[in-house]
């Protein structure tokens, strides 16, 4: 690829975004996969399964990593729906000039992007709080 055609622009957190939105959804997927696996056991009669099926179900951090995947994948999700299915926060396409900042890292777009890393911060600490308080 020539290298005039590949940005990469410093201080981007859209590539984190991204990472953290796969990361979070592979985890999901993950912990799905593992629980139907371990429900249908049960339900066909696997002793093995009662055990895993009740670690995944009480095990505390299993449950933290699980909420705060699912909040944080599912808010960036409704993000991620404004921008790219209605245009919300992009900006106004312009011509690259130095420092080569995207315009839609100058718009409503990395507002929106931070106030999901608050909203999903406050639900992780909800999700503590409640995993500490309610067991």
């Amino acid at each position: 690829m020539p290298p005039g055609l590949r940005v990469r622009p410093r201080n981007n957190p859209e590539r984190g975004a991204h990472l953290a939105h796969r990361v979070a959804g592979l985890i999901l997927l993950a912990y799905f996969a593992a629980h139907a696996v371990t429900m249908g056991a049960a339900l066909a009669g696997a002793s093995w399964a009662q055990g895993v099926a009740f670690s995944l179900a009480y095990n505390p951090w299993v449950r933290f990593i699980v909420g705060s995947s699912a909040a944080f994948h599912g808010l960036n999700g409704l993000r991620l729906l404004a921008v790219e299915a209605l245009g919300l926060g992009v900006g106004r396409p312009g011509i690259p000039r130095p420092p080569y900042i995207s315009g839609s890292l100058r718009a409503g777009q990395r507002l929106a992007l931070h106030a999901v890393v608050v909203a999903s911060a406050a639900a992780m600490a909800f999700i503590a709080y409640a995993l500490l308080a309610w067991g």
